[in-house]
């Protein structure tokens, strides 16, 4: 019996089909791990980017009156401004119905702020002579569309949540 445990310690025809069984799930885990962090970090760059794009285009129109970025109707188009930044910022183009920069991600996820600070103290403080300064928050939050990977292994998926601000300067 002690013969035979000997033999089969020393066979090494079939060390290396233990080895792969033991090695390739790891590394398939692990190759689909990178690919899926990258493409999460892909998505992220694109969600920022949409937010930054749509933020900077309300912080160039030209208004009229006391209106306010978010408020201001778009005399080309007669839609508020507010609305084509949504778009801008899903889809990369102002009007409706354009390819979203992520899947999933549509203008109806697009938060659009738009507050006006009066100076501190009154009168006119700022550098450009004005008495109040308007500030544009662009915001969204929705769920990454993942490849799979994180729910196959029972981890919950990412969420996306980005921010981003600009003064109003008009146009």
């Amino acid at each position: 019996m002690f013969a035979a445990l000997r033999r089969l310690r020393e066979d090494r025809e079939g060390s290396v089909l233990v080895e792969g069984t033991i090695l390739v799930p790891v590394l398939v885990t692990l190759f689909l791990g990178v690919f899926e962090f990258s493409w999460y970090f892909f998505s992220q760059q694109l969600v920022e980017m949409g937010v930054r794009d749509a933020a900077r285009y309300l912080a160039r129109v030209e208004l009229t009156g006391t209106n306010t970025p978010c408020t201001q109707t778009d005399p080309d188009t007669g839609n508020l401004y507010e609305d084509e930044a949504a778009n801008i910022a899903a889809t990369g183009q102002r009007d409706s119905g354009g390819t979203a920069r992520v899947k999933g991600w549509t203008a109806a996820k697009v938060a659009i702020t738009c507050l006006t600070s009066p100076a501190l103290g009154g009168g006119s403080v700022y550098a450009d002579g004005q008495s109040s300064m308007t500030i544009i928050y662009v915001t969204t939050t929705f769920a990454d569309p993942t490849l799979g990977l994180f729910p196959a292994l029972g981890l919950t998926t990412p969420s996306l949540s980005f921010t981003h601000q600009e003064r109003y300067i008009g146009g």
